[in-house]
């Protein structure tokens, strides 16, 4: 054996032997690459719809392993109570209703509210039990966005009106749930164009936005939390300052983690977004939260190896995009 090939065996024998918390969350979020191309080898792409399935049930058991007991991960709608002629009083069962479209992923708290309706994985839920509705798509396209977010608005304006209800009634009100979409990969053109990249996706979150809701949105109102492109970015809501200016908007960041190696030298080193999606579901689940074991980076600042992508697309100042926590406006 070579002297290359002995320090080659060397360096993955140390490496199978220790590990950290990245290295953990890259290899639990590459494990998806590893299952999915085993399934192209075979079908070849000659039915993506049952390959798009299937990527949504890696997903799916991905963010369920990782749950408290209390909470679970379906398929299907949520039920929104809403005034109607028919309300009368506090009579919450005389109300009408209206129906979410259909969501991909939900996760949901069944300890406490249990489903209106369950068949297996298939549910119809109270917006009550509802922490977090994940949309996914296998090749992402401009029309894949735009239907995500206008699922999402539907979503939000459902909610809205039952908030309303719930408060003239004085009932217990409804979480606000985290939004997500996760696209598995970016579809390429016969001409070898892609449909999206981190600049474009996160321009057309913000455009988006501001045409299907109105701004400022009242404290608590739920929009896009950020959307992943499996193993290149994410576009997240953030906030920051331009001069003396607190902004709101989306930020393009790297999708992958960093790591230090020998040196202190900065290497990019295996998928951040499952692992940032499911902090991102876990801060929603208002149950306790460790940021320290969640974001396992080993570099939280952006500015390091930067993705080609990254930027910030503002919607607008902070307070015209959000409502004060003061205001006694209701949603």
């Amino acid at each position: 054996m070579s002297k290359k090939a002995k320090r080659s065996r060397r360096a993955n024998y140390e490496a199978a032997r220790g590990g950290d918390l990245t290295s953990y969350a890259a290899m639990a979020g590459d494990s998806f690459a590893g299952k999915i191309n085993l399934l192209n080898q075979l079908l070849r792409g000659v039915h993506e719809p049952s390959i798009g399935r299937y990527k949504e049930r890696l997903l799916a058991s991905a963010i369920a392993e990782s749950l408290p007991k209390r909470f679970e991960v379906g398929t299907g709608f949520v039920l929104f109570p809403k005034p109607s002629r028919r309300s009368k009083g506090d009579t919450l069962s005389a109300a009408d209703h209206e129906v979410s479209q259909q969501l991909d992923l939900i996760v949901f708290d069944s300890g406490n509210i249990p489903p209106v309706f369950r068949d297996g994985d298939f549910v119809v839920l109270r917006p009550e039990s509802v922490r977090a509705i994940i949309e996914v798509k296998a090749f992402l396209k401009r029309k894949d966005v735009q239907d995500a977010l206008e699922s999402f608005a539907d979503y939000s304006h459902k909610w809205a009106v039952c908030q309303r209800f719930y408060q003239e009634r004085r009932q217990v009100s409804a979480p606000t749930p985290g939004m997500f979409l996760m696209a598995w990969d970016v579809y390429v053109d016969p001409s070898n164009r892609p449909a999206t990249d981190g600049t474009r996706l996160r321009k057309q979150i913000v455009r988006n936005v501001k045409r299907l809701y109105t701004l400022p949105l009242p404290q608590g109102y739920p929009v896009l939390d950020a959307a992943y492109i499996y193993n290149d970015c994410i576009v997240s809501a953030m906030g920051w300052f331009e001069g003396d200016e607190l902004m709101d908007g989306y930020a393009t960041e790297r999708g992958q983690f960093v790591r230090y190696g020998k040196g202190r030298r900065p290497a990019l080193a295996g998928d951040q977004t499952v692992a940032a999606l499911i902090a991102g579901v876990h801060w929603h689940l208002r149950h306790y939260f460790n940021p320290i074991l969640a974001y396992v980076d080993q570099e939280r600042r952006v500015d390091v190896l930067p993705h080609e992508h990254a930027g910030q697309t503002p919607l607008g100042r902070a307070q015209d995009v959000r409502e004060p926590v003061s205001s006694e406006k209701k949603i």
